[in-house]
């Protein structure tokens, strides 16, 4: 088979990034060779979900797709003219390029999904009409009858998990028949709306725990895979300052009947003296930064939402972990994880942990100093950091450790009582392999190449269920989800109060102590600096940490 190319758009939250694929044959049923370069990866903002107006309910297709879709486009094809002109020799190129036909696969991820509808509709049915009009102008393809649903589509996390762990274990070689250990690598994404985990249980792993996942006739993989919707970084945050307000309401606890005389919030995940704006129910508040690290740690925990049960009739073995859902059991002794995206960036750019085991010990020390470090000094370390980016960073690297040691229960090396064999660490976080960024497109092509040769490659949810998801990742436009796509949405002042019977005694007490001070405090902003001492006095060690999600 002749060379072949794909490209992928990641039509993230936060942004558009393209990805060109060559596409090369191995010897018949082993898996191809896919490969790219930094230089086919390009990247636009904002994410095509912004330009839809939620106030005039309409969307800009015209700047959608001239400014972001076309321009990502436009930069590869002048990319690979470039290459294919060094390598061929300027001989024929244009007419070499005039007879590829090189298919096109937007996927849009948690952004997407978080819009209506009709606003759906109408952004991939608009770029579809786009590409269609661009199909005699240029190498990259939409097919008749494939674009909406197929070619042009809002995955759902599972597959979203599904390419990215594909991705992450081809990069590493784990998935060549050289692999007689058969150890994969369990795959973490921590994006901006959402987060997935994939990986091939080892606990039990004689038995069936999630689904299959067919790349040759070879190559086969039970994989759980799951996704958390409204638990990315920026989602948690603005979950996160919302709670802060509701605990902040100066009359009767009634938002709508609020004055806000004073709308100044005192946070403790913001670095010490930071500043940010926050919009709710379209009235603005002035956030500023206490930077105080075991605070923050505890105000967070409740966003985990843990307290809400996994359903008894799930058949799959494991252990109930957050926002009900079950998860097989993980063997921190055996298993090995990968964070990709927010993982990565955060411990890269910020402490330069990445690419080897992380620590926990260190990152934690690192967190706090970060978060208790004035802003202005941060800004004078990191001063190729955007302003927002700086400022949010102490509320997501907490946000990420929460994730790791209270949602899926890593161990945190000084305090839990793991007995590890040679001081083994299973997390680390990762960006890039060989020149090629880890990023779930790479699984995406992967499959698609796999198809071209066999048709039954492909992903194969549980037995019983029907299948969610082919090759192409969708078999609709749409993604409704999964129910543990979503979080479930409680009014942010009661969920305290929600939650307190499933706490130990001790929370009961540290919630008790809380509304003293409010009512002493009559209306003045000192809530969370006080509060943050109250639980300190609960918190005198790690052991003790977090100890009410033990709950009876």
């Amino acid at each position: 088979m002749d060379t072949k190319y794909i490209i992928v758009l990641d039509a993230g939250s936060s942004g558009t990034r393209s990805f060109l694929y060559k596409i090369e044959n191995n010897k018949q049923g082993s898996l191809p060779k896919v490969t790219t370069s930094k230089s086919f990866t390009f990247r636009n903002q904002p994410g095509i979900s912004s330009y839809y107006d939620f106030n005039k309910k309409k969307v800009n297709l015209k700047e959608l797709f001239e400014d972001n879709v076309e321009d990502l486009f436009k930069k590869t094809l002048k990319q690979l003219k470039h290459d294919l002109k060094e390598e061929m020799n300027d001989e024929n190129v244009d007419d070499y390029i005039d007879s590829l036909e090189i298919p096109v696969y937007i996927q849009a991820t948690a952004g997407m999904r978080l819009l209506p509808e009709k606003a759906q509709d109408e952004i991939l049915g608009g770029i579809c009409d786009n590409l269609f009009d661009k199909n005699d102008d240029w190498p990259f393809k939409v097919f008749e009858n494939k674009c909406l649903g197929n070619q042009v589509a809002i995955i759902d996390g599972q597959m979203e998990g599904v390419y990215g762990w594909l991705s992450l274990n081809y990069q590493l070689g784990t998935l060549e028949e050289s692999n007689d250990n058969d150890i994969t690598y369990g795959f973490m994404d921590m994006g901006g709306a959402s987060q997935q985990i994939a990986f091939s249980p080892s606990v039990n792993a004689n038995k069936k725990q999630g689904s299959v996942l067919k790349l040759t006739a070879d190559n086969q993989y039970n994989l759980f895979v799951k996704t958390w919707l409204g638990f990315g970084t920026n989602q948690a945050r603005k979950r996160y300052l919302q709670q802060l307000i509701m605990l902040n309401l100066e009359n009767n606890n009634d938002f709508d009947d609020d004055d806000f005389t004073n709308r100044i919030i005192y946070d403790n995940c913001l670095p010490v003296n930071a500043e940010q704006d926050f919009v709710f129910n379209n009235k603005k508040f002035e956030i500023k930064g206490l930077g105080d690290f075991e605070s923050c740690e505890i105000m967070i925990y409740p966003l985990l939402l843990k307290h809400i049960p996994c359903d008894d009739n799930d058949d799959l073995e494991g252990e109930c972990l957050f926002n009900g859902v079950t998860v097989p059991k993980i063997d921190f002794n055996k298993d090995r994880f990968v964070g990709i995206s927010e993982y990565y960036y955060l411990t890269k750019d910020l402490f330069d942990m990445s690419d080897k085991p992380i620590n926990f010990i260190t990152l934690e020390q690192n967190i706090k100093n970060f978060c208790e470090t004035d802003y202005e000094d941060l800004k004078s370390k990191f001063p190729n950091l955007p302003d927002d980016l700086l400022s949010g960073s102490c509320f997501k690297l907490n946000w990420l450790t929460n994730v790791l040691h209270e949602g899926f229960q890593f161990p945190r090396l000084d305090i839990d009582n793991i007995d590890y064999t040679n001081d083994y660490i299973p997390f680390m976080t990762m960006g890039e392999v060989d020149d090629m960024e880890l990023s779930w497109t790479m699984g995406k092509a992967l499959l698609y190449a796999t198809s071209l040769e066999d048709n039954s490659v492909g992903f194969y949810p549980e037995i019983g269920h029907p299948i969610l998801g082919n090759l192409d990742g969708n078999k609709s436009g749409h993604s409704k989800g999964h129910p543990s796509d979503h979080i479930t949405v409680l009014h942010s002042f009661w969920f305290l109060f929600f939650t307190i019977p499933f706490f130990l005694f001790k929370f009961f007490l540290i919630v008790t102590i809380i509304q003293i001070i409010i009512n002493n405090l009559k209306r003045k902003n000192l809530l969370l600096t006080n509060a943050g001492t109250v639980m300190k006095f609960y918190n005198n060690t790690k052991k003790q940490k977090l100890i009410f999600q033990n709950s009876n």
